[in-house]
């Protein structure tokens, strides 16, 4: 990503997504950025587009080679409804699952607590 614009996009704004279901292009209205500028767009809840198939399709079809697309979305029931068309040989797949409580500890190097959580404690009968 070096030397490459890098931008978030943040599909909860009603306003951002507005704008993006009106016409994909207007990415570049929202970034601000010149459409042939080497740059990098993570697009998260991307399941809120009302066509996210297209919103993809489009700006990878036109911009791929300036633009890589990076989109997450939090409901895989919702991603796999909205989603009309494959993206064959326009996509990666990365399915993250989320962590424990117990991983979130370990993560965050927080064992102290982690020790007092997950020991066994003996209770006399």
């Amino acid at each position: 990503m070096k030397d490459k614009a890098t931008y978030f996009i943040n599909l909860e704004f009603a306003d951002t997504k507005a704008l993006l279901d009106k016409d994909p292009i207007n990415v570049f209205e929202i970034t601000g950025i010149d459409r042939h500028k080497q740059q990098v767009i993570f697009v998260d809840e991307v399941q809120y587009l009302n066509n996210p198939s297209n919103f993809l399709k489009l700006l990878y079809d036109e911009y791929h080679e300036n633009m890589k697309l990076v989109v997450s979305g939090s409901s895989s029931f919702y991603i796999d409804q909205k989603f009309k068309d494959s993206l064959m040989g326009r996509k990666r797949m990365f399915e993250m699952i989320t962590l424990s409580f117990e991983e979130f500890l370990d993560f965050r190097d927080e064992s102290q607590i982690q020790h007092l959580l997950f020991t066994e404690k003996k209770i006399p009968l």
